[in-house]
Order: structure tokens, then sequence, then C-alpha cells
């Protein structure tokens, strides 16, 4: 299942962006999920997610880039587990089907807990012909709202996934 990539960066979308500041959940604890309460409380200041917009979540983990250890949450004893914040599958279903959002966003490794074999909350983006995108820069640099982002990607056929490159216009 999923949205034909072609089909969803041809031509690149234009989108607005909210993002959603959640490092402090996620600097006290690597397991942390971001969930329907958090973007609740996250609404009660900044307002309802609009429908269209690419939902993004900092976690500061983009600071761990350089230690790739560090970025994928592995127990340096040797676990090959790892550990890294992530989007809750109920907060994905809220936000797609929801507040309709265009793509979910987030500076870790990915948007589904490691320990989520099921892969919840991609299915939930891709099954609803949304976008995915992990490992994002600077999200700290981001207003709650207010951004725009032009996503480009490659024309790729019958893949699940290509590089894309994000540039945020920040007013």
């Amino acid at each position: 299942a999923g949205a034909d990539i072609a089909a969803v960066l041809s031509p690149p979308p234009v989108l607005p962006v909210v993002m959603a500041d959640f490092s402090g959940p996620a600097s006290a604890c690597p397991d942390v999920l971001f969930g329907p309460d958090d973007l609740l409380r996250w609404e009660a200041t900044h307002g309802t997610v609009p429908q269209g917009s690419l939902f993004c979540l900092h976690t500061g983990w983009g600071r761990l880039w350089s230690d790739p250890d560090a970025f994928l949450g592995l127990d340096r004893s040797g676990s090959d587990a790892m550990r890294f914040p992530a989007f809750s599958p109920q907060v994905a279903e809220l936000l797609v089907h929801g507040r309709g959002v265009a793509g979910m966003g987030i500076d870790t490794h990915g948007v589904d807990a490691p320990s989520d074999t099921r892969f919840a909350v991609n299915r939930c983006l891709l099954d609803a012909g949304r976008l995915v995108l992990e490992c994002l820069a600077n999200l700290h640099e981001l207003p709650p709202a207010g951004s725009t982002a032009v996503i480009g990607g490659l024309r790729l056929r019958g893949g699940t996934g290509c590089p894309v490159s994000v540039t945020v216009l920040v007013p």
C-alpha cells in the first residue's frame, strides 16, 4: 500500500508547516511517544492543526546526528535495540483522519517507535497517501506555525521511499 512516490512529489508539494517542540520529554526519556494528549496541549496554545499542513516534531535528536550510535539510540553495551522518540499510532490516526494533515515529519530516525514491528504510524500515513519525513534537520529553528515547506524528491516509481530535499521558508 502507499501512494506512488512520483505522484506524491511531482510537482514538489508546498505545504504550511506546524512544529511541536517535544525536546523536553525526549531528553528525559528516549522511548517517549508523542501522543494525543501532547497534541491537544500543543493545540490549546497554538490552535488546531490546519488541514493540509505538514506536522513536524522537534525531539532534539538532530543534535546527535554526528554520532550514529547515539542518533539510533543504540545501547553501547552491544544490544541491537534502538531507542528514540517517535509518534504514537493514536496521534498519527488523529493527525491524519481528524486533522487532515498532508504529512508528518520528525528529526529522529523514524516516525515509528523502534519497538513497533508493525510500523503503524508509517502505515497510517502511507495508506492515506500522506508524506512521511524522517531525519529532518534544524527543526528547533522553526516557529510553532507560519512556516512553509517546499519538498522535492526523486521521481521514483514503485518504490517505498526516496531521499527528499526539504526547504522551509520561515516568516
